[in-house]
């Protein structure tokens, strides 16, 4: 039966298609996956973040503000000019003769190739709602959703997308990001990477949607900027809007790096949350109960890719966030009289030094030479002092934004305090 993609679902694109599959097929999938994971997942590009051990949404957030913030520190840099690319059912799209093609340029058993070419091959589709049934029909493109092998196949099929520009891929999800400009009257322009990536949809039986797709200019919050001759860029003939915020894989990400929209939504999100735990109170429900409420529900979301935008959200986004955790605590606990009494009475750590810790923990993890990410630290170099060597990090930056970022943070222990 059709699966709705939002609550105002009404027309057919708004329905998601769930395969349901044989148990059996399910085993087999688990034991392609395994062969899958160890011969062709190592080989793909290092741009893509998705359904990969090691590598999540946080890491292709801060690969994106490593380098929106890196091109700002350059000399003369006005913006940077962003595209985030939607591409339409990019799983039911697949042509299975290609991803068939791919596989066997990866080397991989015949026998393995004929397994998932039977997988993908004869497959029907009907709907059904309430007492009513659809007519069959058979699907010519695609992979199954709900499968574990389709979003593997995607990993395969997109990796020789490329540009000419940075870019960054999560799933379906692709952002594109260009060069600093150094001056308004000739901005940069990165039409020529979204040619390359309509092409690509062209060769490729893809479509890259122009509507839910934007453009974005970043710039350093401190600069007078104007992007009013930034170009306009086409995609399939039609022109992608310009925004000022955008959703970047859960976090709104504005046009200066304050992340103040992105408090705004989970303030938005959280008030409901807040209504539900004065409910759940006031019904009689016991204080562990209320306090793993919180925890699992309303932090996780406050907190939520944290080591992405915190060092960069301003003071005033803080106290906000902190503020909806007050009045989360003060339901849990009214009796105490200051907000540190009531943490420390049901035993939470205070919201900002969780933060701060999150942060302090997942540096530690980049320090692993093996992370995807441990070449964005900044570098070791060698300086003569006291008649012995020390080792320091080259720190310099000369904006203000590249210093806050989480690795130059860490470094100069401007924003996280760590022991």
């Amino acid at each position: 039966m059709p699966v709705e993609k939002n609550k105002s679902a009404n027309t057919v694109s708004d329905f998601r298609p769930i395969s349901l599959l044989w148990h059996l097929g399910k085993v087999f999938e688990k034991a392609i996956m395994y062969f899958y994971v160890d011969h062709v997942l190592p080989d793909l590009n290092t741009n893509q973040f998705a359904y990969q051990k090691g590598k999540s949404t946080v890491d292709a957030l801060l690969c994106a503000i490593d380098f929106w913030t890196g091109q700002l520190d350059k000399p003369d840099a006005k913006y940077v000019t962003t595209a985030f690319l939607d591409m339409s059912k990019a799983f039911d799209r697949m042509d299975r003769g290609k991803l068939i093609d791919l596989l066997m340029e990866r080397n991989i058993n015949d026998t393995l190739v004929n397994i998932v070419n039977s997988f993908l091959s004869d497959r029907y589709q009907t709907v059904r709602l309430g007492h009513a049934t659809s007519s069959t029909l058979s699907v010519a493109n695609g992979t199954p959703q709900g499968t574990l092998l389709g979003p593997m196949f995607w990993l395969l099929y997109v990796d020789n997308l490329d540009a000419s520009c940075k870019i960054i891929k999560y799933a379906d999800d692709l952002t594109m990001i260009g060069d600093a400009t150094t001056s308004y009257q000739s901005p940069q322009n990165i039409q020529s990477s979204i040619d390359i990536v309509s092409e690509w949809c062209d060769q490729n039986n893809m479509l890259a949607n122009a509507k839910k797709s934007n453009i974005m200019h970043i710039s350093n919050k401190r600069t007078k900027t104007s992007t009013c001759n930034a170009p306009s860029a086409i995609l399939n003939g039609e022109t992608i809007p310009t925004v000022k915020s955008s959703k970047f894989l859960g976090i709104a990400v504005d046009e200066h790096l304050s992340f103040e929209q992105h408090v705004q939504d989970v303030g938005e999100k959280i008030r409901p949350l807040t209504y539900v735990l004065l409910s759940l109170k006031r019904s009689g429900i016991p204080v562990p109960l209320l306090v793993k409420f919180y925890i699992s529900c309303i932090r996780s979301k406050i907190t939520y890719a944290t080591p992405a935008w915190f060092p960069l959200a301003t003071s005033s986004s803080i106290e906000t966030l902190t503020s909806l955790e007050k009045l989360a605590i003060k339901i849990i606990n009214p009796g105490a009289e200051s907000y540190h009494d009531r943490l420390q009475n049901l035993s939470i750590t205070p919201l900002k030094q969780y933060q701060q810790q999150l942060c302090h923990n997942y540096v530690t993890k980049v320090t692993d030479p093996t992370h995807c990410l441990n070449e964005l630290l900044p570098k070791h170099s060698s300086t003569r002092h006291s008649e012995r060597h020390q080792h320091r990090r080259n720190t310099k930056c000369r904006t203000k934004l590249r210093e806050r970022t989480l690795f130059y943070s860490y470094v100069n222990g401007d924003c996280i305090k760590y022991a």
